[in-house]
């Protein structure tokens, strides 16, 4: 069964399956992908075609997240300090702790109640179910409390829903921002490549568009030049920068035989070369594609995977379930 942020299609005739994780910035919207290839120096209709493309998306979202983890944070700590070192220590101080507290539970929280709701929807439960149930049950007991403290008592737990809110979301930014991060470098990568090559057809050297090279062609690359492609070189003699996908300062002597990494740079000599992998095959668009699939794996703030926090949340939500219903059974009348 598909996670909430991934998509899957039915099989079709000698496809196993087909996954569109939404969760790395997956927008999709090829309008804003046409944009970016422009950024990109990429021809329009390539963009499809672009490995990475819907990793480095900009998330719209950031900015808001943010502003509203700034929110919990001022709102959350008069709520910790009031209820630990000043409670019951002036008149109306509950109704100061709701003022403070209602917006943390109600916006800041939002996300996670819109995903619970979502969730429920479909008869499941992970842990967005956990954080809204958990931080709504205290928030109502208190409200409770402070209108009505003959049914439930006078003790309220307002520190306990903005706590669990607010580091929870905390956690969520702090993602986000790590991975806007990341998106950044891989932008600054693919705008490493090249965007023409010199190849050989029918005798003569033309300028091709980079996605018009094609296995097995044959391509000349001038000192200064990035490879374009992967390949091997057929002819000539000369050093080439690989830092970008080693590490390593030093060039690298190449010559006939010697394997070619595409948006290396060719430094002093000419070479003759044969395309050996293009497009998503070169070592630069795996690099790419495996950032990506690491992003997609999204890490809950306590360093579990999203994917094994769900699966005990599910259970552990139902057994609360279950023993609400035994306990509000017995409650005192």
């Amino acid at each position: 069964m598909a996670r909430p942020d991934e998509l899957t299609f039915a099989p079709l005739g000698g496809v196993g399956e087909i996954g569109m994780n939404l969760s790395v910035y997956g927008l999709g919207n090829r309008h804003q992908r046409s944009l970016l290839a422009v950024d990109l120096g990429v021809s329009f209709g390539d963009e499809e075609h672009l490995p990475g493309i819907d990793l480095i998306m900009p998330d719209i979202r950031f900015l808001e997240k943010e502003r509203q983890d700034l929110l919990g944070i001022v709102l959350t700590l008069p709520v910790v300090i009031l209820s630990m070192f000043f409670m019951n220590r002036f008149p109306g101080e509950n109704l100061l702790l709701l003022v403070l507290t209602t917006p943390v539970w109600a916006l800041v929280g939002w996300e996670f109640h819109r995903g619970a709701i979502k969730t429920l929807r479909h008869g499941s439960a992970n842990m967005d179910t956990l954080i809204s149930v958990g931080s709504t049950a205290a928030y109502v007991m208190s409200v409770v409390a402070t209108f009505f403290p003959q049914i439930v008592g006078g003790v309220t737990f307002y520190d306990t829903t903005a706590l669990i809110v607010t580091l929870i979301f905390l956690g969520k930014y702090l993602e986000a921002r790590a991975r806007g991060q990341t998106n950044e470098a891989i932008k600054k990568l693919i705008g490493l490549q090249a965007r023409t090559a010199h190849v050989l057809r029918t005798g003569q050297e033309v300028e091709l568009p980079i996605e018009q090279v094609q296995v097995g062609d044959e391509l000349v690359v001038r000192p200064g030049e990035k490879i374009p492609v992967d390949g091997v070189v057929l002819s000539g003699n000369s050093s080439v920068d690989e830092s970008m996908i080693t590490g390593e300062s030093i060039p690298v002597e190449k010559t006939m035989g010697e394997p070619l990494i595409g948006a290396t740079i060719n430094q002093r000599g000419l070479l003759h070369m044969r395309a050996t992998k293009v497009g998503a095959d070169t070592v630069l668009a795996s690099i790419i594609r495996m950032v990506e699939q690491a992003q997609g794996l999204r890490f809950h703030p306590g360093l579990m995977l999203i994917d094994d926090a769900d699966k005990p949340a599910k259970w552990y939500f139902a057994l609360k379930q279950r023993r609400v219903v035994l306990t509000s059974g017995q409650w005192p009348r």
